[in-house]
């Protein structure tokens, strides 16, 4: 939780909800996808970079640090579960979900996290972790 919290600093890591490894991508453009992280707490929505040295994946840190089982993150965007507007399925693939998100200024337009991932299990498990998290949020205010 210390490389979670020093990576949304000033935004607040009260309870996670969830935490997902999952692959971003974009509807337009021959980008690819990238690895995320998803973390859901009970204010908030995270998309982070995930370097974790042991799994296989590229060192990236910018020390060369290579300390087995390490991990750091990188904030790619966030929102807080106020500003979900809809947390949906993908039709066509099971292992997709978009996470539309309202903009804090309204000249500006929603915004979508197209994320897939690993299986449609895991689809089913975001969505409703998401959905919950929202449910509750909106119970406090």
């Amino acid at each position: 939780l210390d490389a979670l919290t020093q990576a949304v600093t000033p935004h607040p890591v009260d309870i996670v909800v969830h935490y997902q490894v999952l692959q971003q991508h974009w509807k337009s453009g021959d980008r690819g996808t990238v690895r995320r992280a998803c973390v859901i707490t009970d204010n908030h929505v995270f998309l982070l970079d995930e370097h974790y040295i042991g799994d296989g994946s590229e060192n990236n840190f910018p020390d060369d640090s290579n300390t087995l089982g390490e991990v750091r993150y990188s904030l790619v965007d966030l929102a807080e579960l106020s500003q979900i507007v809809e947390v949906q399925p993908a039709s066509a693939d099971p292992k997709a979900i978009t996470i539309v998100i309202r903009p804090d200024s309204s000249f500006q337009r929603n915004h979508n996290w197209r994320l897939l991932c690993r299986d449609g299990d895991g689809a089913e498990r975001l969505v409703d972790a998401a959905r919950k998290a929202i449910g509750m949020a909106s119970q406090q205010n």
